[in-house]
Protein backbone atom coordinates (compact mmCIF):
# COMPACT_ATOMS: atom_id res chain seq x y z
CA UNK A 1 0.00 0.00 0.00
CA UNK A 2 1.45 3.70 -1.11
CA UNK A 3 2.37 5.73 2.06
CA UNK A 4 0.17 8.00 2.76
CA UNK A 5 -0.78 10.90 5.71
CA UNK A 6 -4.02 12.72 6.31
CA UNK A 7 -4.79 16.23 8.54
CA UNK A 8 -7.26 15.95 10.98
CA UNK A 9 -7.68 19.00 13.09
CA UNK A 10 -9.24 17.87 16.88
CA UNK A 11 -9.46 19.15 20.10
CA UNK A 12 -6.36 22.15 19.35
CA UNK A 13 -4.50 19.72 17.88
CA UNK A 14 -3.31 18.74 14.79
CA UNK A 15 -3.42 15.02 14.24
CA UNK A 16 -1.36 13.51 11.47
CA UNK A 17 -2.73 10.06 10.36
CA UNK A 18 0.33 8.24 8.66
CA UNK A 19 -0.69 4.76 6.62
CA UNK A 20 0.89 2.40 4.07
CA UNK A 21 4.71 1.24 3.43
CA UNK A 22 7.16 3.39 4.63
CA UNK A 23 10.20 1.09 2.53
CA UNK A 24 12.94 1.66 0.41
CA UNK A 25 10.53 0.85 -2.70
CA UNK A 26 8.31 4.07 -1.88
CA UNK A 27 10.54 6.71 -1.30
CA UNK A 28 9.67 9.02 -3.64
CA UNK A 29 5.96 8.62 -2.06
CA UNK A 30 7.44 9.09 1.30
CA UNK A 31 9.08 12.40 1.06
CA UNK A 32 6.20 13.37 -0.98
CA UNK A 33 3.44 12.44 1.88
CA UNK A 34 5.31 14.21 4.68
CA UNK A 35 4.70 17.69 3.24
CA UNK A 36 1.33 17.28 4.36
CA UNK A 37 2.94 17.95 8.16
CA UNK A 38 3.07 20.85 8.76
CA UNK A 39 3.75 23.87 11.75
CA UNK A 40 0.69 25.48 12.71
CA UNK A 41 1.43 26.76 16.28
CA UNK A 42 -0.85 23.74 17.70
CA UNK A 43 0.85 20.47 19.16
CA UNK A 44 0.83 18.15 16.27
CA UNK A 45 0.12 14.62 16.78
CA UNK A 46 1.97 11.35 14.61
CA UNK A 47 -0.91 9.08 14.57
CA UNK A 48 0.75 5.44 13.22
CA UNK A 49 -2.18 3.35 13.80
CA UNK A 50 -2.42 2.50 9.55
CA UNK A 51 1.58 2.30 9.61
CA UNK A 52 2.03 -1.26 8.05
CA UNK A 53 5.54 -1.91 7.64
CA UNK A 54 8.97 0.46 8.05
CA UNK A 55 12.61 0.26 7.35
CA UNK A 56 15.14 2.71 7.88
CA UNK A 57 14.43 4.38 4.87
CA UNK A 58 11.18 5.80 5.99
CA UNK A 59 12.26 5.83 9.14
CA UNK A 60 14.95 8.20 8.28
CA UNK A 61 12.46 9.99 6.36
CA UNK A 62 9.80 10.45 8.88
CA UNK A 63 12.49 11.64 11.35
CA UNK A 64 13.97 14.31 9.24
CA UNK A 65 10.83 15.78 9.23
CA UNK A 66 9.97 15.67 12.98
CA UNK A 67 13.49 16.98 13.95
CA UNK A 68 12.52 19.94 11.25
CA UNK A 69 9.18 20.69 13.01
CA UNK A 70 11.02 20.48 16.70
CA UNK A 71 13.74 23.12 15.41
CA UNK A 72 10.64 25.38 14.51
CA UNK A 73 9.61 25.23 17.86
CA UNK A 74 6.50 22.65 17.22
CA UNK A 75 5.34 20.10 20.07
CA UNK A 76 5.34 16.90 18.52
CA UNK A 77 3.44 13.81 19.67
CA UNK A 78 3.40 10.09 18.67
CA UNK A 79 0.46 7.76 19.30
CA UNK A 80 -0.36 4.20 18.42
CA UNK A 81 3.13 3.21 17.71
CA UNK A 82 3.89 -0.54 17.56
CA UNK A 83 6.91 -1.50 19.91
CA UNK A 84 9.05 -2.99 17.32
CA UNK A 85 8.07 0.39 15.14
CA UNK A 86 8.62 2.40 17.98
CA UNK A 87 12.15 1.51 18.65
CA UNK A 88 13.06 1.05 15.57
CA UNK A 89 12.54 4.74 14.39
CA UNK A 90 14.09 5.81 18.14
CA UNK A 91 17.48 3.37 17.10
CA UNK A 92 17.03 5.56 13.33
CA UNK A 93 16.95 8.81 15.56
CA UNK A 94 19.84 8.31 17.46
CA UNK A 95 22.11 6.62 15.10
CA UNK A 96 21.47 10.12 12.61
CA UNK A 97 21.74 12.49 15.74
CA UNK A 98 25.23 10.78 16.87
CA UNK A 99 26.30 10.95 13.59
CA UNK A 100 25.33 14.65 13.47
CA UNK A 101 27.12 15.42 16.80
CA UNK A 102 30.09 13.61 15.52
CA UNK A 103 30.39 15.44 11.82
CA UNK A 104 29.35 18.92 13.95
CA UNK A 105 32.56 18.20 16.21
CA UNK A 106 34.82 17.10 13.28
CA UNK A 107 37.81 19.73 12.21
CA UNK A 108 40.00 20.02 9.71
CA UNK A 109 43.46 18.63 10.63
CA UNK A 110 45.79 21.48 10.89
CA UNK A 111 47.85 21.79 8.14
CA UNK A 112 50.94 20.39 9.28
CA UNK A 113 53.85 22.90 9.51
CA UNK A 114 57.49 22.29 8.57
CA UNK A 115 60.17 23.39 10.74
CA UNK A 116 63.53 24.62 9.26
CA UNK A 117 65.01 21.35 10.84
CA UNK A 118 62.37 18.78 9.67
CA UNK A 119 63.75 18.02 6.30
CA UNK A 120 67.31 17.82 8.33
CA UNK A 121 65.97 15.28 10.73
CA UNK A 122 64.24 13.13 8.41
CA UNK A 123 67.15 12.85 6.16
CA UNK A 124 69.32 11.85 9.17
CA UNK A 125 66.85 9.61 10.20
CA UNK A 126 66.32 7.64 6.48
CA UNK A 127 70.14 7.91 6.04
CA UNK A 128 70.41 6.12 9.59
CA UNK A 129 67.69 3.61 8.51
CA UNK A 130 69.54 2.90 5.22
CA UNK A 131 72.71 2.35 6.82
CA UNK A 132 70.86 -0.82 9.04
CA UNK A 133 69.25 -1.84 5.99
CA UNK A 134 72.73 -1.81 4.45
CA UNK A 135 74.31 -3.95 7.52
CA UNK A 136 71.45 -6.56 7.46
CA UNK A 137 72.30 -6.83 3.40
CA UNK A 138 76.28 -7.22 4.29
CA UNK A 139 75.30 -9.76 7.16
CA UNK A 140 72.70 -11.71 5.00
CA UNK A 141 75.42 -11.46 1.70
CA UNK A 142 78.50 -12.67 4.25
CA UNK A 143 76.13 -15.79 5.67
CA UNK A 144 75.21 -16.78 1.78
CA UNK A 145 78.86 -16.99 1.24
CA UNK A 146 79.54 -19.05 3.83
CA UNK A 147 76.32 -21.09 2.81
CA UNK A 148 76.20 -20.74 -1.34
CA UNK A 149 73.59 -24.04 -1.31
CA UNK A 150 70.94 -21.05 0.53
CA UNK A 151 71.11 -18.83 -2.91
CA UNK A 152 68.29 -19.21 -4.91
CA UNK A 153 69.02 -19.61 -8.23
CA UNK A 154 66.02 -19.50 -9.71
CA UNK A 155 65.10 -16.13 -8.01
CA UNK A 156 67.81 -14.78 -9.38
CA UNK A 157 67.61 -15.79 -12.97
CA UNK A 158 64.09 -14.50 -12.71
CA UNK A 159 64.97 -11.38 -11.53
CA UNK A 160 68.00 -11.29 -14.18
CA UNK A 161 65.56 -11.50 -16.90
CA UNK A 162 62.94 -9.46 -15.53
CA UNK A 163 65.53 -6.45 -14.61
CA UNK A 164 67.94 -6.75 -17.86
CA UNK A 165 66.58 -8.45 -20.65
CA UNK A 166 63.35 -6.71 -20.43
CA UNK A 167 65.29 -3.83 -20.12
CA UNK A 168 67.33 -3.90 -22.92
CA UNK A 169 65.33 -2.65 -25.77
CA UNK A 170 64.24 0.94 -23.91
CA UNK A 171 68.21 0.86 -22.96
CA UNK A 172 69.18 0.63 -26.46
CA UNK A 173 66.94 2.73 -28.24
CA UNK A 174 67.24 5.70 -25.54
CA UNK A 175 71.47 5.19 -25.74
CA UNK A 176 71.01 5.26 -29.68
CA UNK A 177 69.15 8.44 -29.33
CA UNK A 178 71.43 9.82 -27.41
CA UNK A 179 74.12 9.21 -29.01
CA UNK A 180 72.59 10.73 -32.22
CA UNK A 181 71.80 13.65 -30.49
CA UNK A 182 75.31 13.76 -29.35
CA UNK A 183 77.05 13.82 -32.57
CA UNK A 184 75.14 15.68 -33.93
CA UNK A 185 75.16 18.34 -31.20
CA UNK A 186 79.21 18.03 -31.71
CA UNK A 187 79.38 17.73 -35.19
CA UNK A 188 77.54 21.22 -35.74
CA UNK A 189 80.08 23.03 -33.72
CA UNK A 190 83.01 21.21 -34.64
CA UNK A 191 82.36 21.87 -38.07
CA UNK A 192 83.26 25.72 -37.83
CA UNK A 193 86.88 24.34 -37.55
CA UNK A 194 86.29 22.23 -40.24
CA UNK A 195 87.04 19.32 -37.82
CA UNK A 196 83.86 17.47 -37.46
CA UNK A 197 85.33 14.37 -38.20
CA UNK A 198 86.35 14.92 -34.79
CA UNK A 199 83.00 14.60 -33.56
CA UNK A 200 83.09 10.98 -33.67
CA UNK A 201 86.00 10.78 -30.82
CA UNK A 202 83.41 13.10 -28.87
CA UNK A 203 80.89 10.75 -29.12
CA UNK A 204 82.82 7.90 -28.67
CA UNK A 205 84.31 9.23 -25.36
CA UNK A 206 81.20 10.13 -24.23
CA UNK A 207 79.47 7.03 -24.70
CA UNK A 208 81.89 4.44 -23.35
CA UNK A 209 83.55 6.36 -20.43
CA UNK A 210 80.11 8.23 -19.06
CA UNK A 211 76.82 8.30 -21.08
CA UNK A 212 76.16 4.30 -21.45
CA UNK A 213 76.64 3.55 -17.85
CA UNK A 214 74.72 7.06 -16.75
CA UNK A 215 71.72 6.04 -19.24
CA UNK A 216 71.92 2.31 -18.01
CA UNK A 217 71.77 2.99 -15.07
CA UNK A 218 68.84 6.06 -14.81
CA UNK A 219 66.46 3.57 -16.78
CA UNK A 220 66.93 0.39 -14.15
CA UNK A 221 66.51 3.14 -11.56
CA UNK A 222 63.14 4.17 -13.16
CA UNK A 223 62.54 0.51 -14.46
CA UNK A 224 63.48 -2.07 -11.50
CA UNK A 225 64.39 0.34 -8.53
CA UNK A 226 60.61 1.48 -8.84
CA UNK A 227 59.56 -2.04 -9.52
CA UNK A 228 61.49 -3.37 -6.19
CA UNK A 229 59.83 -0.75 -4.14
CA UNK A 230 56.80 -1.64 -5.61
CA UNK A 231 56.96 -5.13 -5.44
CA UNK A 232 58.40 -5.38 -1.68
CA UNK A 233 55.53 -2.73 -0.53
CA UNK A 234 52.84 -4.50 -1.36
CA UNK A 235 53.87 -7.93 -0.25
CA UNK A 236 54.56 -6.37 2.96
CA UNK A 237 51.06 -4.20 2.68
CA UNK A 238 49.52 -7.98 2.07
CA UNK A 239 51.38 -9.31 5.10
CA UNK A 240 53.23 -11.58 3.15
CA UNK A 241 56.28 -11.15 4.31
CA UNK A 242 55.27 -11.58 7.80
CA UNK A 243 54.35 -14.77 6.06
CA UNK A 244 57.55 -15.33 5.32
CA UNK A 245 58.92 -14.91 8.78
CA UNK A 246 56.06 -17.39 10.22
CA UNK A 247 57.64 -19.95 8.11
CA UNK A 248 60.85 -19.28 8.98
CA UNK A 249 62.30 -17.39 5.91
CA UNK A 250 64.56 -14.75 6.09
CA UNK A 251 62.54 -11.69 3.76
CA UNK A 252 65.92 -10.13 3.53
CA UNK A 253 67.85 -13.04 1.69
CA UNK A 254 64.12 -14.63 -0.23
CA UNK A 255 63.30 -11.31 -1.52
CA UNK A 256 66.41 -8.91 -1.41
CA UNK A 257 69.11 -10.39 -2.04
CA UNK A 258 68.52 -12.15 -5.31
CA UNK A 259 67.09 -8.78 -6.71
CA UNK A 260 70.58 -6.61 -5.66
CA UNK A 261 72.83 -9.84 -6.89
CA UNK A 262 70.47 -9.58 -10.35
CA UNK A 263 70.99 -5.81 -10.59
CA UNK A 264 74.95 -5.94 -9.70
CA UNK A 265 75.79 -9.30 -12.34
CA UNK A 266 73.27 -7.86 -15.53
CA UNK A 267 74.05 -4.12 -15.19
CA UNK A 268 77.40 -4.25 -16.92
CA UNK A 269 75.79 -6.50 -19.49
CA UNK A 270 73.47 -3.91 -20.14
CA UNK A 271 76.02 -1.15 -20.18
CA UNK A 272 77.96 -2.89 -22.36
CA UNK A 273 74.54 -2.69 -24.93
CA UNK A 274 74.24 0.57 -24.27
CA UNK A 275 77.90 1.70 -25.39
CA UNK A 276 77.09 -0.68 -28.72
CA UNK A 277 73.81 1.01 -29.21
CA UNK A 278 75.46 4.76 -28.55
CA UNK A 279 78.67 4.11 -31.31
CA UNK A 280 76.10 2.48 -34.26
CA UNK A 281 73.54 5.60 -33.33
CA UNK A 282 76.77 8.28 -34.18
CA UNK A 283 77.66 6.16 -37.04
CA UNK A 284 74.57 6.08 -38.53
CA UNK A 285 74.24 10.10 -38.34
CA UNK A 286 77.87 10.59 -39.16
CA UNK A 287 77.46 8.61 -42.03
CA UNK A 288 73.77 10.29 -43.07
CA UNK A 289 75.17 13.87 -42.60
CA UNK A 290 79.01 14.26 -43.59
CA UNK A 291 80.60 12.84 -46.26
CA UNK A 292 82.13 9.75 -44.43
CA UNK A 293 81.30 6.27 -45.11
CA UNK A 294 81.32 3.32 -43.12
CA UNK A 295 84.43 2.40 -43.79
CA UNK A 296 86.18 5.93 -42.94
CA UNK A 297 83.96 5.82 -39.79
CA UNK A 298 85.07 2.13 -38.58
CA UNK A 299 88.60 3.55 -39.30
CA UNK A 300 88.02 6.71 -37.20
CA UNK A 301 86.13 4.73 -34.34
CA UNK A 302 88.89 2.36 -34.10
CA UNK A 303 91.23 5.11 -33.48
CA UNK A 304 89.16 6.78 -30.96
CA UNK A 305 88.67 4.30 -29.09
CA UNK A 306 90.69 3.59 -26.05
CA UNK A 307 90.03 0.47 -23.81
CA UNK A 308 90.76 2.33 -20.88
CA UNK A 309 87.21 4.26 -21.02
CA UNK A 310 85.51 1.24 -21.76
CA UNK A 311 86.87 -0.20 -18.89
CA UNK A 312 86.16 3.07 -16.92
CA UNK A 313 82.39 2.73 -17.85
CA UNK A 314 82.20 -0.86 -17.56
CA UNK A 315 83.94 -0.67 -13.83
CA UNK A 316 80.93 1.92 -12.40
CA UNK A 317 78.31 -0.42 -13.35
CA UNK A 318 78.59 -3.36 -10.81
CA UNK A 319 78.37 -0.48 -8.07
CA UNK A 320 75.55 1.51 -9.95
CA UNK A 321 73.62 -1.57 -10.02
CA UNK A 322 74.19 -2.21 -6.05
CA UNK A 323 73.47 1.24 -5.29
CA UNK A 324 69.88 1.01 -7.35
CA UNK A 325 69.35 -2.25 -6.09
CA UNK A 326 70.15 -1.96 -2.19
CA UNK A 327 67.50 1.44 -2.34
CA UNK A 328 64.94 -0.25 -4.46
CA UNK A 329 64.31 -2.59 -1.89
CA UNK A 330 65.00 -0.54 1.13
CA UNK A 331 62.20 1.73 0.23
CA UNK A 332 59.92 -1.26 -0.37
CA UNK A 333 60.55 -2.71 2.80
CA UNK A 334 59.81 0.72 4.18
CA UNK A 335 56.01 1.13 3.22
CA UNK A 336 53.62 1.43 6.23
CA UNK A 337 49.99 0.04 6.19
CA UNK A 338 48.56 2.24 3.59
CA UNK A 339 48.30 2.17 -0.30
CA UNK A 340 49.55 6.10 -0.10
CA UNK A 341 52.89 4.46 1.12
CA UNK A 342 53.47 2.77 -1.48
CA UNK A 343 53.14 5.07 -4.20
CA UNK A 344 55.42 7.61 -1.91
CA UNK A 345 58.18 4.54 -1.52
CA UNK A 346 58.56 3.49 -5.24
CA UNK A 347 58.72 7.44 -5.82
CA UNK A 348 61.10 7.96 -3.50
CA UNK A 349 63.17 4.65 -4.25
CA UNK A 350 63.43 6.47 -7.88
CA UNK A 351 64.58 9.42 -7.02
CA UNK A 352 67.44 8.47 -4.14
CA UNK A 353 68.80 5.70 -7.03
CA UNK A 354 69.65 8.77 -9.70
CA UNK A 355 70.75 10.89 -6.88
CA UNK A 356 72.94 8.35 -5.29
CA UNK A 357 74.09 6.99 -9.01
CA UNK A 358 74.72 10.83 -9.62
CA UNK A 359 76.80 11.00 -6.20
CA UNK A 360 78.76 7.82 -7.24
CA UNK A 361 79.35 9.36 -10.55
CA UNK A 362 80.71 12.35 -9.23
CA UNK A 363 83.44 10.34 -6.91
CA UNK A 364 84.91 7.89 -9.73
CA UNK A 365 85.42 11.31 -12.03
CA UNK A 366 87.31 12.59 -9.29
CA UNK A 367 88.99 9.49 -8.33
CA UNK A 368 89.96 8.96 -11.94
CA UNK A 369 91.11 12.02 -12.71
CA UNK A 370 93.43 12.20 -9.58
CA UNK A 371 94.17 8.62 -10.57
CA UNK A 372 95.50 10.26 -14.31
CA UNK A 373 92.85 7.32 -15.89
Amino acid sequence: MEPSIHHEAAAGRSVYLIAGEWTVDHAGACLKATEAIQATGRPAVIHCGGLERIDITGAWILDRKIDALRLSGADIILENFRPEHFRFIEHVDALFHHTDQALERYEEPPQKRYRPGDLLRRSLQTLGEGLIFLGKCWAVTGHTILHPARLRWRAVIKQCEAAAVRAAPIVGMISFLIAIVTAYQGAAQLKRFGAEIFSINLVTISVLREMGVLLTAIMLAGRSGSAFAAEIGTMKLNEEIDALKTTGLEPMEVLVLPRILALVLMTPLLTFFADMMGLLGSGVLTVATTDTNWLLYESRLTTAIRMNDFWIGISKAPVFGLLIGITGCFHGMAVANSAESVGRETTNAVVHSIFLVMCADAIFSIVFTLLDL
